[in-house]
């Protein structure tokens, strides 16, 4: 029966080096997820996808003269998982969407209707209508936390003073590329 550092054609100084980072590496994962708060500023907004600019833009003429947000929603979007909520997209925290829709979501008035907001789905129409203080999803909590861990270490890495001093003289010879 072979051992997990056998298998990994490591020795056994090197599979403890490697346990012990990835010990590490969870610990202060664990550490700096501790730290992020479990409430956040979260908004509730609804949305209308459509393909162009020009349907976004007529989509904005017909909520001007009166017609309902919601109906529109279900009418015309392209988004079949909110339309049939007409456009609701329930309280979400910033940084759930992709970015240029995550910064209208966040900076646009409450009751205001956006201008159309292009993004890789398509032309969106956006009115947010509440924010609140709410506790996070298990979902958006854990995403918090995986991302204070990513902005740690690239923080980390940009601030490290790493020398490579790796030549090809000193690298060890390779039997893959060997055979050709």
């Amino acid at each position: 029966m072979n051992t997990l550092a056998e298998s990994a054609d490591t020795d056994e100084a090197e599979y403890r080096q490697i346990i012990r980072a990835s010990i590490l590496r969870d610990k202060v994962r664990e550490a700096l997820g501790d730290e992020v708060p479990s409430v956040a500023e979260q908004t509730r907004a609804r949305h209308i996808l459509v393909e162009t600019e020009d349907e976004a833009k007529e989509v904005i003429e017909r909520l001007n003269a009166g017609e309902d947000f919601a109906a529109l929603a279900e009418e015309l979007s392209l988004d079949t998982g909110s339309a049939v909520d007409g456009g609701d997209l329930g309280f979400a925290p910033r940084g759930r969407y992709v970015p240029e829709f995550d910064e209208a979501v966040s900076t646009l008035p409450i009751g205001q209707v956006s201008e159309p907001i292009e993004s890789q789905f398509g032309w969106h129409v956006i009115e947010v209508l509440e924010r609140a203080e709410r506790e996070l999803s298990p979902a958006d909590y854990v995403q918090l936390q995986r991302t204070a861990f990513s902005d740690w270490l690239d923080s980390a890495r940009e601030s490290a003073e790493i020398e490579d001093s790796w030549t090809p003289e000193i690298a060890p010879a390779d039997p893959f590329l060997d055979q050709f």
